[in-house]
């Protein structure tokens, strides 16, 4: 759209242009199989607890996974900020054990994983969070197949 006002120095109309801006789309599933990462369904999280990535000695790298550490909380806490936050993106979270979960929003399901004392946790003699330190916490989450 355009609007006129008088050019204050010659006292002849000028025209302002405004753009207009299209709306995000949702994005698009990025593997090669069309079906949507991790990455697309989180879209807008925002981690508590100074949640960051790390190895997973347990698990290949993958699009559709994620092993976060810290060690600024308690388990409880990271547990809870996470739940709160999905819960904030829409997910409704179903409790499965005291360190499991399933958050679920329309078609996205993800499985959720607490793991304390994450820096004592080994895998065939290597330690499972090479980066984790002395009381850190580990939360791993996933992609749940639609066929699992």
């Amino acid at each position: 759209s355009a609007s006129t006002s008088p050019d204050p120095v010659a006292g002849r109309p000028t025209v302002t242009a405004t753009a207009e801006v299209a709306p995000t789309p949702e994005p698009e599933p990025t593997d090669e199989s069309g079906h949507r990462t991790l990455a697309d369904v989180l879209v807008g999280v925002r981690l508590p607890w100074n949640l960051l990535p790390t190895i997973d000695q347990a698990v290949e790298a993958s699009d559709r996974r994620v092993s976060l550490l810290t060690d600024a909380a308690e388990p409880e806490q990271v547990g809870t900020a996470v739940a709160d936050e999905l819960e904030r993106l829409g997910f409704t979270i179903q409790p499965e054990a005291e360190d499991r979960a399933v958050a679920a929003r329309a078609d996205d399901r993800l499985g959720l994983h607490i793991v304390p004392d994450a820096a004592t946790v080994a895998i065939d003699g290597r330690q499972r969070f090479p980066e984790a330190g002395d009381g850190a916490v580990a939360i791993d989450i996933w992609l749940i197949d639609d066929a699992s």
